[in-house]
């Protein structure tokens, strides 16, 4: 089975990606398209959507642009994420120029809060910042973005205020040029780019492979005081029932509904399960259930070669969304957690390696926060990491956050310091560096 990916990009990608494409022939054949402007990514993509199994493009704009034209993609679309520069290979290599090099004369504008500014504030003092884009995130991949992002970069170096932009924006390298603007694009890594089409061939071999796979999703309020017989909750599961019919007739979807108790069931396929979740990176059937009843709702969801595996994985992945409070979740026919449903979802093997349940055990902390802890890290692009970090990350008690890190550090998992933040007087932060990431990652 050969599957055939169109990477929509700018030329700099498209040079960059070929590096890698030895790699991944086993596995896929890769169209190169070019993303350069906005007109070819639209007649692009019509021109190959019947030809491949997905699309990658390079950079999150390049998606949304194509979503205000295209409202819903037939193929599956992917995009390379902002947070995926190695910006400390970029920092590393101007010292090697100049070990005295001023980074506070850098225009960094794919650094912002939401990536944790691709882990620049962990390596520099406060005074040695570079300037930081302050656009909100919710807006940050717009067109209007796009402009003022280029706007920022033409004042800052006209006035004097850097010498260096250091940018994202592939298919704006022109402008850079014609306005005399010194300039790194921030390339993704290539270890990134080889995992994450590595990722996308394993779920599109999936899905060709599993089109009879099942998935449940169970719906159920968040008050649990109700009555199960009671009138509100007849009425309120009726209504559910009856939103649910509507949205599967509007999309499409083959639903098969029933009632259990207080939970609402709707059972279909794993392949309606991917479009209704956008592969697990949208909330929007639990916002949309939540906006039309007038209710407050818990969704839990669950995939299954069977009927019962589904509805069970769907119960368990329920109980674990009412715990976590944060979204939906999944438990997948293969023992895999994913969530909370967002862009950032993560996954999580509920069978953990026989590695990692040797270091839950010498850590006395449970596999799945520990591989929770990873994905963190991993984010952050840093294994230094903080309690109340960890606590906004997991969405738990800041005492709880510190009892865990407290006994990975106890059981010399992780070694601590402390550092006052911007020279402020008072107590300094702790900070933890998890040294048990590394013997993970080490070869045995």
């Amino acid at each position: 089975m050969t599957i055939t990916i169109g990477l929509i990009s700018s030329l700099l990608i498209k040079d960059h990606f070929k590096k890698i494409e030895h790699e991944l022939s086993h596995f896929c054949h890769i169209i190169y398209l070019d993303g350069s402007n906005h007109d070819r990514i639209i007649s692009n993509y019509k021109a190959y959507e019947g030809k491949v199994d997905a699309f990658i493009f390079s950079g999150r704009a390049m998606y949304y642009y194509l979503l205000e034209h295209i409202d819903s993609p037939l193929k599956p679309c992917y995009y390379f994420n902002e947070s995926s520069v190695d910006m400390k290979g970029i920092f590393f290599d101007l010292l090697l120029e100049n070990r005295n090099y001023d980074f506070s004369k850098i225009y960094v504008d794919c650094a912002i809060e939401h990536n944790n500014y691709l882990g620049i504030k962990d390596i520099l003092g406060p005074e040695e910042l570079p300037y930081f884009t302050d656009i909100p995130y919710k807006n940050y991949s717009t067109l209007k973005a796009e402009d003022l992002l280029l706007k920022h970069h033409k004042e800052l170096h006209e006035s004097g205020q850097i010498k260096l932009s250091i940018t994202r924006l592939g298919n704006k390298i022109d402008f850079f040029k014609e306005n005399q603007i010194p300039y790194i694009y921030a390339y993704p890594t290539l270890d990134y780019m080889t995992n994450f089409t590595l990722r996308i061939i394993h779920r599109i071999s999936q899905s060709k492979n599993d089109d009879r796979i099942l998935a449940s999703i169970m719906v159920t309020p968040k008050n649990t005081n109700v009555e199960v017989r009671s009138e509100a909750a007849i009425a309120g599961s009726a209504h559910i029932r009856r939103l649910l019919r509507e949205y599967a007739q509007l999309k499409g979807y083959d639903f098969t509904l029933q009632e259990t108790g207080t939970y609402v069931e709707a059972l279909t396929f794993l392949k309606d399960l991917d479009n209704i979740t956008d592969h697990y990176a949208s909330d929007n059937l639990l916002k949309y259930l939540e906006k039309e009843s007038g209710y407050k709702l818990i969704l839990g969801f669950g995939t299954g070669n069977n009927a019962y595996q589904a509805r069970t994985n769907a119960n368990e992945s329920l109980k674990i969304s009412r715990q976590k409070g944060d979204g939906s979740y999944c438990l997948t026919y293969d023992g895999k957690l994913i969530g909370p449903f967002n862009e950032a979802s993560q996954t999580f093997d509920l069978q953990p390696t026989p590695q990692l349940i040797r270091m839950s055990k010498d850590l006395h902390v449970n596999p799945l926060n520990l591989q929770k802890i990873i994905s963190y890290t991993h984010m952050r692009n840093s294994k230094v990491i903080t309690s109340d970090g960890l606590a906004e990350y997991l969405k738990i008690s800041l005492r709880s956050a510190n009892r865990i890190l407290t006994k990975i550090e106890e059981n010399k998992g992780a070694t601590i310091y402390y550092e006052n933040i911007d020279n402020k007087p008072g107590r300094p932060k702790k900070f933890y560096d998890m040294t048990f990431i590394s013997k993970l990652d080490s070869p045995k």
